[in-house]
């Protein structure tokens, strides 16, 4: 089978996956406040992020790692998505906020590189670069979808969901420097 055909297949597996996940399975607004369902959303935020130096450094296991991290425990992204989408008070709010979040499902997808290349052996120089180059074009493009998704969620909750994710995102912070400088130590030694 040709790498362009694979590629084909897997985006139209990947779409049409994605969008029957996120057939509504009830019309009623979700049993907790709405807050609670942007948290792991904001710390998704914080992962992606991330992804895009992992993608730069070409760590593919790292990647899978923060995608894993994003799509399963402890963020969800799907259920969290699809509650906060079913928080909204009209229809109308509630299908736009669907639609952007699909989008952004299928970019998170898309930084499987595998799913969408002939990448059966380890990858040379020039596979790492444009597999590089396809996933950080997935990664900014769930940014934007992920970014697009928040703009459609009330003022007052998103903040409730920041003062929540807060002391998260400076941990990992605090934890990235001591891990850069652990690193740098290493290289002067």
């Amino acid at each position: 089978m040709s790498p362009q055909r694979r590629l084909a297949l897997g985006a139209a597996a990947t779409g049409l996956f994605v969008a029957l996940s996120l057939v509504p399975d009830s019309s009623s607004p979700p049993p907790k406040p709405l807050f609670f369902y942007l948290v792991p959303l904001l710390r998704t935020q914080a992962l992606l992020v991330r992804c895009e130096s992992v993608v730069a450094d070409a760590d593919w296991a790292e990647l899978k790692r923060l995608r894993g991290a994003i799509l399963g425990s402890p963020n969800d992204a799907r259920e969290s998505l699809l509650a906060a989408a079913a928080a909204l008070p009209t229809p109308r709010q509630q299908e736009a906020a669907r639609a952007v979040a699909t989008s952004f499902l299928e970019y998170v997808a898309q930084t499987d590189y595998a799913a969408y290349f002939d990448a059966r052996a380890v990858p040379t120089g020039a596979q790492n670069a444009e597999f590089a180059a396809f996933c950080l074009k997935a990664v900014k493009a769930a940014e934007a979808s992920l970014a697009a998704f928040l703009a459609q969620m009330p003022a007052e909750d998103l903040d409730a969901a920041r003062s929540n994710v807060a002391p998260f995102l400076a941990a990992a912070e605090e934890a990235a420097r001591r891990e850069a400088q652990a690193a740098s130590e290493q290289v002067d030694e």
